[in-house]
């Protein structure tokens, strides 16, 4: 490798993460080509986590400790993007505590943000853990008009962001704060965000994290009845509706940018093949909105 090493700071949100946290880090730590320093914040937690993290740490591990309970790994992540200083770095790329990254995913990213001048990143992932056997999740579907909208890019595991354009989402989370933290999707609103402001993504077919499925992911991949239920649950529930709307109230903030306005059914159903990448997933949101599921 000839020149200098891209520098990334990376975000790991913790909460009782002792099961998990060793392979991670040393995932992280196997990183090749790249340079990193890893912000770690420790939700208040029941398990050593923390002597852990304190035994573990050195001049590329930086510890944050909460004393009271921040609520979810997204309102984790908000809170390091906004009170964290990642601006000396080239690159903000985010991690879960249960996950195993491939050793080349931070230079990927680099290569393919650099290539094309693109400013975020995501890519495909393996789902493992609590499953019969691996199953691999593609997202890299063509992107839509308002795709972004309506669902995110991948994991938030697997997001890379270029800095310039972190750096003016962290002014935004810091002006409009108290909404932001009504959000459930960190990774959601990011892309959002990214696309919203002409931010150029690049959805990469790799498959570049071993992403963790057991019972504490929130969502976790979309691989089996069980998973699509949950989703269908959330769904009838009213969540998903709300977070679409959430999210595109926020997005006004920003510009006069056109959007499908999400609290008309009838547009969105004009404008359904701009919604969803997935063709399958255009369907059934079409006839959610027919028969007033969503």
């Amino acid at each position: 490798m000839l020149g200098r090493k891209p520098n990334f700071a990376i975000f790991l949100a913790v909460k009782n993460g002792m099961p998990w946290l060793p392979l991670q880090i040393k995932s992280i730590q196997e990183q090749k080509y790249i340079n990193y320093k890893l912000f770690i914040n420790l939700d208040k937690s029941k398990d050593n986590s923390y002597f852990y993290l304190k035994k573990i740490q050195n001049n590329k591990i930086k510890i944050f400790k909460s004393r009271n309970s921040i609520g979810s790994p997204s309102k984790n992540f908000f809170w390091m993007i906004k009170n964290i200083n990642f601006s000396k770095y080239d690159y903000l790329a985010f991690s879960d505590q249960d996950d195993i990254w491939h050793n080349k995913k931070l230079f990927y990213a680099h290569n393919e943000i650099k290539k094309k001048n693109f400013e975020g990143y995501s890519s495909n992932l393996i789902a493992f853990g609590n499953i019969k056997k691996n199953f691999f999740v593609k997202k890299n579907y063509a992107e839509r008009k308002f795709d972004y909208l309506f669902e995110s890019a991948s994991a938030g595991c697997t997001f890379v962001l270029k800095r310039k354009s972190a750096l003016q989402l962290k002014y935004f989370l810091i002006k409009y704060w108290k909404k932001v933290l009504k959000i459930n999707n960190y990774d959601w609103f990011i892309y959002a965000f990214f696309r919203h402001n002409n931010f150029k993504w690049f959805f990469d077919k790799r498959y570049t994290v071993n992403y963790r499925q057991h019972s504490n992911n929130f969502l976790g991949a979309n691989i089996s009845l069980g998973s699509y239920k949950k989703r269908l649950n959330l769904i009838f529930s009213g969540w998903y509706d709300k977070e679409v709307k959430k999210i595109y109230d926020l997005l006004l903030n920003i510009s006069e940018k056109k959007m499908i306005n999400v609290y008309s059914k009838i547009e969105i159903i004009k404008n359904i093949n701009h919604t969803r990448r997935k063709m399958f997933d255009r369907f059934f949101l079409l006839i959610f909105i027919i028969f007033f599921i969503y």
